[in-house]
Formats: structure tokens, C-alpha cells, sequence
């Protein structure tokens, strides 16, 4: 592998990165089929090679019409991407998005899913999912198309930082805020007028 992946686990994550630039083959998103559930890592990419130690026989297929995705592109929130998604339950934050791509060998023709949790509970945004450890891609029928909705989605590529949160009010407006707890380096150095802030916990 060349060296301008780097190294490491990083270096397998970049390559993957690149593919996607490259490619509009999804199946890179469906690693850890058939996977037990205990070795599935998190996130966007697959960790290893080994994650795909399953996948020798998932190949392209194409959704109908009304549901092709025609691009994706990775941003600071994660990868953008259009997909059908299906809510299992109107209580879960789990979703099911359905990739372009199915298992040769399955009986039923049918599409990878990816189970994403939605992470509406912890950002002000409603479209950004995160795939948890645990979760398996799988097959799905193609029949489920009827209970899909075509939504764009970012899918992060590593799981949020617990955050603090706070309420500032200045000049007659209020500012709630959240800043990530770990040691990222940042601080809150000074506020200027230092008499227009009543900083309240």
C-alpha cells in the first residue's frame, strides 16, 4: 500500500476514502456482512481487510429508478449520500438505509442494509446517522421499496464526543451552546464586554 495512506488502521480508512471518490460501487458500505455481531466495529469504514472476509460475493444492483442515488461525496459531517430508508419503529432511533448492492448467492434477490442509529437525539439536525458497534449489515427483500422514503443522509465517520452544554445570554438574546468535554484543546479564553454576559448554569 502506498505510503500516502499512512499507516495503521488510518491508512486502511484513507484508502477506503479514496475508493469512494473513485467509485459509485456501494458494497464498500456493506463490510462486516455476515459478520458474528461481537466483532462488528463502528462507524463508516471498515477497520481491516477482515472486515470484508464475507463480502467476495456481494456485487452492484440497481434500485428502482425512483431511489438511484446518483452521487456522494464526503464532508466535514460525515458521507453525504441519498438512500432509501426504512424506520422500523416509529420509537427506535434505528434505521435501515438500503445500499445499491446484494448478495450473488442469496435466493431471494434482495439489497445490503445498513442499520444506522439516528443521532437526532444529540445535534439540532435531523439527517445525521452513525453506525454503532454491534450493528450487522443484511439482506433485505426488494419489496420493502414500498416502505422506503429516497432521504439524503450523513453518515459520520466516527462517534460523537460527549459534549457539555450552556446557556449565555448577551444583549437581550440567549445562547444555548454544547463544546466537546475531552481535552480537544480549546477553551473559552474571554468574553468582550465582560459586563453584557451573565453566564448561567
Amino acid at each position: 500500500m502506498p505510503l500516502l495512506y499512512g499507516e495503521g488502521e488510518r491508512a486502511f480508512t484513507r484508502l477506503q476514502e479514496e475508493i469512494l471518490k473513485e467509485s459509485h460501487d456501494q458494497s464498500i458500505l456493506a463490510w462486516g456482512y455476515r459478520l458474528p455481531l461481537n466483532g462488528q466495529g463502528g462507524g463508516l469504514f471498515a477497520r481491516s481487510p477482515g472486515d470484508f472476509i464475507h463480502c467476495e460475493n456481494i456485487v452492484p444492483r440497481r434500485p428502482p429508478p425512483q431511489f438511484k442515488s446518483l452521487h456522494y461525496f464526503m464532508t466535514n459531517k460525515g458521507l453525504r449520500v441519498e438512500l432509501p430508508v426504512i424506520d422500523n419503529d416509529s420509537t427506535s432511533s434505528t434505521v435501515l438505509a438500503i445500499l445499491g448492492c446484494g448478495d450473488l448467492e442469496d435466493p431471494t434477490p434482495g439489497y445490503i442494509a445498513l442499520p444506522l442509529n439516528d443521532l437526532a437525539a444529540n445535534l439540532p439536525s435531523d439527517d445525521e446517522f452513525w453506525r454503532s458497534e454491534g450493528n450487522a449489515s443484511a439482506v433485505v427483500s426488494d419489496d420493502v421499496f414500498s416502505k422506503a422514503t429516497f432521504k439524503a443522509l450523513y453518515i459520520r465517520g466516527h462517534e460523537l464526543e460527549p459534549c457539555e452544554s450552556g446557556r449565555i445570554f448577551a444583549m437581550g438574546l440567549r445562547v444555548d451552546y454544547q463544546s466537546p468535554s475531552d481535552d480537544s484543546g480549546y477553551f473559552l479564553a474571554e468574553i468582550y464586554p465582560p459586563h453584557w454576559f451573565l453566564t448561567l448554569t
